[in-house]
């Protein structure tokens, strides 16, 4: 695909591509939270300096990104992470129309799997394991509503059906238990702290730091609440 993308924007504009694989590529995931933190700070209009919205004169928001593989985080921390942290930043220029500059040390990471569709396979891939296996084939969910059935990839089925499926106990508290897990908050973290399968954030203020969520944090949200 890529090389098909490199081919066509060569023969059909007059942008200068000469190495596909340095211009043609998937951006990594820490590169996709920052570019998102700047989108989203400019539409909010962060960089303006508005301070209203926030304590200690910190003017931007934290960004939260939910894919269906992976999910990202990039935020401003308080200045006395900053400090501590200090290596872990990326320094952001971003030049205004007058041509003057501002700065930020911003922090961003991506987690792997996290998305809302690898997490999803990972809660059922446990369900299965705690029922007795692939061969079990009608599996209590906690977290459906109580008599609703659905195949393992979440399409309503009927109670007659052949294939494997999961059945709704409609248990809250059941269902947090089994969610955290996913979390992976015990897994080992050599650079302290971490905040989700041992990778390193700096401690995050909520009086300094205000976050925004986008793609699955909105789709989930709205999809209940409308």
């Amino acid at each position: 695909i890529l090389s098909e993308v490199c081919s066509y924007v060569k023969s059909h504009s007059n942008f200068l591509v000469p190495d596909c694989g340095i211009h043609i590529q998937v951006i990594p995931g820490a590169t996709e939270g920052l570019y998102g933190w700047i989108a989203a700070n400019y539409l909010l209009d962060s960089f303006d300096g508005d301070t209203d919205a926030h304590e200690s004169g910190h003017h931007t928001y934290g960004f939260l990104d939910m894919g269906g593989a992976s999910a990202q985080i990039a935020f401003v921390p308080s200045e006395a992470e900053a400090r501590k942290h200090a290596n872990d930043l990326t320094l952001l220029r971003l030049r205004n129309l007058d041509g003057s500059i501002q700065e930020y040390k911003v922090f961003v990471t991506s987690w792997l799997e996290f998305g809302v569709r690898e997490a999803r396979r990972r809660y059922v891939e446990a369900l299965q394991k705690s029922a007795g296996g692939p061969k079990t084939k009608e599996i209590p969910d906690p977290c459906l509503p109580d008599g609703l059935r659905t195949s393992l990839d979440g399409k309503p089925v009927s109670s007659e059906s052949r294939e494997t499926q999961l059945f709704g106990t409609g248990r809250f508290d059941e269902c947090l238990e089994l969610t955290y897990p996913l979390l992976d908050k015990d897994a080992p973290c050599p650079d302290e702290p971490c905040l989700l399968h041992g990778i390193h954030v700096p401690a995050i203020d909520f009086n300094v730091n205000h976050f925004v969520g986008i793609s699955e944090y909105w789709h989930t949200t709205y999809e209940i609440f409308e």
